[in-house]
């Protein structure tokens, strides 16, 4: 009630310090909307500073209404949003103003502090990913934390389609952060490389594009002894080469379908008669395999294709961001 007050007495610029504290994200997001109509009727200039991704996923802000306060050794300087390319590669590449700017506020070197510098230990590299579903997050999330990275945002999550549209724009985003895409090869090549120049002619510095031969679930299943102990067959039902599966995902489900777990079979397998290729709770299941129990490093032992993504992932993981600044 007391910030509904503020904003409605008086005419002069209204200045409103992270508004969104102690208020539900639900009511944040409704905040913007507040704030252009007391514009329109009053005329009064608003100016708030934040730290909620709610407030920035108001379609109806634009980029130049957002600026972003950088610290520096001689104080701090305020740019638009807008003259940053990244943040409008990431716009023009279907991100969402709040996934575009929020990264961009992460302090550096926040890790200080945990006291890891205190303890020896390096400060981690934050890598971007991009990938087709959510059991394709938790499986780049897990590789980006074994090579010793931390995930940053994950965008996508929407289809392969929807990843190819805007990849272009994920690797202008790649020449001042690193970033990881992940799709599945499925049959729209005979081997990954045709794929990756058909979709990145000119691959950035700090770009990893992977493509899963034939599917990220053949990365999975490369860790036999795991995927078969998960799901209760024995080791011996798991192929031998994941990579000459024609159908990873096919064979994951008929590996479910002879689990000695009811529960398994239930959630991966599809009910009889139903048009579903999956069971109700696959990528649930999946997700938990590749977050808790999975193991990258054996799998890639059997997975060529895995040992590159893991080789290409290290390699970023040690690379140091460009400097960003507009463009």
């Amino acid at each position: 009630m007391g910030l509904l007050w503020a904003v409605m007495e008086g005419t002069g610029p209204l200045l409103l310090e992270e508004p969104e504290l102690s208020l539900h994200p639900e009511v944040v997001r409704f905040l913007p909307q507040m704030f252009a109509r007391v514009q329109r009727s009053t005329g009064r200039q608003i100016i708030l500073s934040t730290h909620s991704p709610e407030l920035l996923r108001d379609d109806g802000i634009d980029l130049d209404e957002v600026l972003l306060v950088l610290p520096g050794h001689e104080g701090a300087t305020v740019k638009p949003c807008g003259d940053f390319r990244e943040i409008r590669d990431l716009l023009v590449a279907g991100s969402s103003l709040a996934d575009a700017v929020m990264p961009r506020t992460r302090p550096q070197q926040a890790e200080q502090l945990s006291l890891l510098r205190a303890l020896g230990m390096r400060v981690r590299t934050v890598i971007a990913a991009a990938v087709e579903g959510i059991v394709d997050e938790a499986v780049a999330r897990r590789l980006i934390a074994h090579v010793g990275a931390v995930p940053g945002v994950v965008y996508g999550k929407n289809g392969k389609e929807h990843i190819k549209q805007r990849v272009a724009g994920y690797n202008r985003a790649a020449h001042h952060e690193p970033w990881f895409v992940l799709v599945d090869l499925d049959h729209d090549a005979p081997c990954p490389p045709p794929m990756c120049r058909k979709w990145l002619p000119e691959k950035a510095s700090l770009m990893c594009f992977c493509v899963a031969v034939r599917a990220v679930e053949a990365w999975l299943l490369a860790d036999a002894e795991k995927i078969a102990a998960y799901l209760r067959v024995p080791c011996d039902h798991v192929l031998v080469d994941p990579e000459a599966i024609d159908n990873p995902k096919q064979v994951m489900v008929n590996l479910a379908r002879k689990s000695r777990l009811g529960q398994i079979r239930e959630d991966m397998v599809p009910r009889p008669g139903s048009a579903r290729l999956v069971g109700p709770a696959y990528a649930s299941r999946l997700i938990e395999f590749a977050s808790v129990h999975w193991r990258p490093d054996v799998a890639c032992i059997r997975s060529d294709n895995l040992r590159r993504a893991i080789r290409c992932l290290r390699t970023l993981a040690k690379a140091k961001p460009c400097a960003s600044g507009g463009g």
